[in-house]
């Protein structure tokens, strides 16, 4: 299942939310992303940019659903998605582009790139 980096970053109508109701945001973050199926791993605070910063795991389309349903609440002022990998994952990635790049001749090379490139 993909993993996602999610950066939310919170409106000033939800900091007003946290000086009213101090709960914690994580148990909160968590029913919203259990809803659209997706398992919260990580969940921290950034002090500095007003933002929440999680982890998850799910799908596509179900942290596209999570992140509008959250913007859509209007405690958030923006919000990305990034999915992330492990180096497990990467080292598998680019064994996988070697393999692929050998066969494949880019459009633009003419007949004697191609025979210079197999000397």
């Amino acid at each position: 299942m993909p993993k996602f980096l999610v950066r939310a970053r919170y409106s000033n109508e939800a900091f007003r939310g946290f000086l009213e109701d101090p709960a914690d945001r994580k148990k909160t973050t968590e029913r919203l992303l259990t809803g659209a199926g997706i398992t919260l791993l990580e969940w921290f605070f950034v002090p500095d940019t007003g933002e929440s910063v999680t982890i998850v795991e799910g799908d596509h389309e179900q942290v596209r659903l999570a992140r509008m349903v959250a913007m859509a609440t209007g405690a958030f002022a923006s919000s990305e998605a990034v999915e992330i990998i492990s180096s497990d994952e990467l080292s598998n990635m680019a064994q996988n582009a070697a393999d692929i790049g050998r066969d494949y001749v880019a459009p633009h090379m003419d007949k004697i790139d191609r025979m210079l490139l197999d000397e």
